[in-house]
């Protein structure tokens, strides 16, 4: 997922060059949410917060009412990836939509950290590495208590963030 959208971003970075270029950006991103495939409109959403409009979020979380095969599968993995959570059902995300919507998509990973299965845990570290430049030195075989103690780092770092 966050492959594509890597490859999509770097598509819409030499748009910006040209004039026209919000205009063509905003004419694809309406295409593909106009879509009548959940799917389609979901990616996108999901593309669109990736961007950096957070506020799509809503979107993703929404489509997953209906949903189910491949739909239901992709909101569940997007959400996870861009939220760090790992909820299964909309009602849950629902709940997740109103306490979080007011934080920064990077605030959104690293509060997820405290609940995170330990697998989830280490991808969303990754991502915050990656986004931040700071690395807290995670490890797997870490105590419970050093664990911990790195979480609080992150939680710190996150109170500085926008």
């Amino acid at each position: 997922f966050t492959d594509i959208a890597k490859k999509y971003n770097e598509q819409f970075s030499q748009m910006e060059k040209s004039p026209v270029a919000g205009f063509a950006k905003d004419v694809i991103v309406k295409q593909f949410t106009q879509n009548q495939s959940s799917l389609v409109k979901a990616k996108a959403f999901a593309y669109m917060v990736l961007l950096g409009d957070k506020w799509n979020i809503r979107q993703v979380i929404s489509i997953m009412k209906d949903a189910s095969g491949e739909t239901i599968t992709f909101t569940r993995t997007a959400l996870v990836e861009l939220t760090g959570y790992t909820f299964e059902k909309q009602e849950e995300w629902n709940k997740w939509y109103s306490g979080n919507k007011n934080f920064s998509s990077t605030q959104w990973l690293i509060n997820s950290l405290d609940i995170a299965p330990e697998l989830q845990r280490r991808k969303t570290i990754k991502k915050l590495i990656r986004i931040t430049g700071q690395n807290f030195s995670y490890s797997e075989n870490a105590t419970e208590d050093e664990k911990k103690a790195v979480i609080n780092k992150w939680k710190e770092l996150g109170k500085t963030l926008k």
